[in-house]
């Protein structure tokens, strides 16, 4: 019985509640509301201010959001945006106040605009900007191909931005329309590469005004220039240049090609011994004719003419990465923006590996002398040394003579394909060995071998003290040289006039001054000569013979040959030329066999 008591309760208060549902008054829905704009930043009412004004502005909707804003100057739209600020340009000629309103007005996004939109009124000024032609500005008077840029400079005292218009031979029509950019390149517009191209290639962002070069005939020209600001206020003054358009002028290439090899630079002859993962970067450049400028390069690699797969590019480089060993001839050639070619120069670049035979290169760094004794020309040294390798074939390089642009070097392409190099140099007052330490380090690197013999020797390595130096491995770069490829840790110098040869040593024959080939005061010695204590795994092939007997450097080592499993070496620290020749020449004999070009 209570079970159902309570089953019919809540029955009724189940139709209750439904009931009232069904009865309640539903209401209705609010009306849309209207934006409200705020003018943040503007011209206070009444007052003179900037023609060119920066405004902020923004927006609120009490039921919704906001879609943009309508901008009216003077009561006519000026643009819609849904931006939040902006620099407007209002109309003032120059020299004079002129009146305005803005007016900005919010949009919801049910298309609702604000009715009380706020505005300021004010008065606009403004001053005429005044013009000049540009540093890089074609020059009055000047003779030029029909690829060149007008260059011009505004300033303006009440800054906005600067519009720029030329006009050719007339100043009263003809003018090209008014353009921001300041630069107008006379040029082929058809070409790649171009400040703002035309070209369906590349889309390229415009920093100039580009003008058909054909609109110039050959013969006497003018160009007029004006600029006006953002208020339209146009320039105090017109300028003006006079200039001449000659047909036939073309670019240049300019003679100097650099090379770099990874981190060093290729030697004077364009040569390098190869080294893998290394970056190969050719740089060249090229010289508008008349006031031009250049537009873009080009390079062939090896003989025969241009073709479709030798693309025009705007970088003045060539980039090969870890290009094998070879030689690589390059044609190179530069476009102006006229479209006219320049010559063809060529450059050429050599990547080698050792190919090592059995030819001797005898580099001659002795100065060419008298020919009085104690001072040989280079004719007595060539022919001392040609007799000392026998019949062994050789070539020569005299050092002095062996140069690019006035400069002498020695380098990889000299080398590369001889088993030994004999350096000497037979001059006390000429030291040019240590300016070629690099490609002489390079070479015995790679398996080379080399005898050096000279006056005074060491002396381009460091001296230590009056007449001694110490080598090691870490001392300055000139004695790790001596220390790492000459084998020598110590050397003394006998600077006097004692030295009258050396003692051949471990079957080597004795080697003595020729008396003939020194000044007869000097009594068959030669001074500045060197002895030294060499380093590891050499063999002495020769002590110092002093005419004093009680000398400290009688008997010293003063020649010595190194015969590794990279590189070998052998090094005289009395200047061979000066022995007698038939001994040097079975010293050399048996030197030779046991070093094995």
């Amino acid at each position: 019985m209570l079970k159902d008591i309570l089953r019919l309760s809540l029955l009724s208060l189940l139709l209750i509640a439904f009931a009232g549902c069904e009865v309640s008054d539903p209401g209705s829905a609010l009306p849309n509301q209207p934006p409200i704009t705020h003018l943040v930043l503007a011209p206070v009412d009444s007052t003179e201010f900037n023609h060119f004004a920066h405004l902020k502005w923004s927006g609120t909707d009490p039921d919704g959001d906001i879609s943009g804003f309508w901008i009216l100057i003077d009561a006519e739209t000026l643009m819609f945006t849904t931006a939040y600020e902006d620099t407007i340009a209002f109309y003032a000629p120059g020299d004079t106040t002129v009146p305005h309103r803005v007016q900005v007005t919010a949009v919801d996004n049910d298309g609702l605009v604000d009715p009380s939109p706020p505005s300021r009124f004010f008065y606009a000024t403004n001053t005429r900007p005044a013009l000049a032609f540009g540093s890089e500005s074609l020059e009055d008077g000047a003779e030029t191909g029909r690829g060149f840029a007008i260059e011009l400079e505004g300033e303006d005292l009440n800054p906005s931005s600067l519009y720029y218009s030329i006009a050719i031979d007339d100043s009263l029509t003809g003018w090209q329309p008014w353009s921001a950019h300041s630069t107008f390149l006379f040029c082929d517009k058809s070409l790649e590469f171009l400040p703002c191209t035309t070209a369906t290639w590349q889309d390229v962002p415009c920093t100039a005004t580009l003008i058909d070069k054909n609109i110039l005939t050959p013969g006497e020209h003018t160009i007029y220039a004006r600029v006006k600001d953002a208020g339209e206020a146009l320039g105090t003054d017109m300028v003006s240049v006079d200039f001449t358009v000659v047909e036939g002028v073309r670019p240049a290439m300019d003679t100097v090609v650099t090379g770099v090899y990874g981190a060093d630079d290729f030697y004077l002859d364009g040569s390098v011994f190869y080294r893998t993962n290394r970056e190969t970067q050719i740089t060249f450049s090229a010289t508008a004719g008349g006031s031009g400028q250049i537009n873009a390069y080009r390079y062939h690699l090896g003989e025969g003419t241009f073709t479709s797969e030798d693309p025009w590019q705007e970088e003045a480089e060539i980039v090969l990465l870890n290009a094998p060993s070879g030689e690589y001839a390059f044609q190179i050639m530069a476009r102006d923006v006229a479209g006219q070619f320049s010559d063809t120069i060529a450059y050429s670049i050599y990547i080698l590996e050792p190919e090592f035979t059995d030819s001797i290169l005898i580099v001659d760094e002795t100065r060419d002398g008298t020919g009085n004794p104690g001072s040989p020309d280079d004719e007595q040294a060539d022919n001392f040394y040609a007799s000392i390798v026998g019949s062994r074939p050789y070539g020569e390089i005299d050092y002095a003579t062996h140069q690019v642009g006035g400069v002498s070097y020695l380098s990889p392409l000299d080398v590369y394909h001889f088993g030994l190099i004999i350096y000497h140099t037979d001059d006390r007052a000429n030291y040019n060995l240590n300016a070629n330490r690099g490609i002489l380090a390079e070479y015995m690197d790679r398996g080379g071998k080399v005898i050096f013999s000279g006056w005074n020797l060491l002396e381009p390595f460091g001296v230590s003290g009056p007449d001694s130096a110490y080598y090691s491995a870490t001392g300055a770069e000139p004695a790790r040289f001596a220390y790492n490829y000459l084998r020598l840790f110590y050397a003394n110098r006998a600077s006097w006039r004692e030295a009258e040869g050396l003692t051949g040593v471990g079957g080597y024959p004795d080697i003595t001054i020729d008396p003939a080939k020194v000044p007869s005061s000097w009594n068959g010695t030669i001074d500045k000569c060197w002895t030294f204590n060499n380093r590891g795994e050499t063999i002495t092939t020769g002590t110092f013979n002093s005419a004093n007997s009680e000398s400290q450097f009688q008997g010293r080592h003063c020649a010595h040959v190194y015969l590794g499993p990279t590189y070998s070496v052998a090094v005289f620290g009395i200047p061979l030329y000066f022995c007698d020749e038939t001994q040097a020449g079975a010293f050399m004999e048996q030197l030779l066999t046991e070093m094995n070009p």
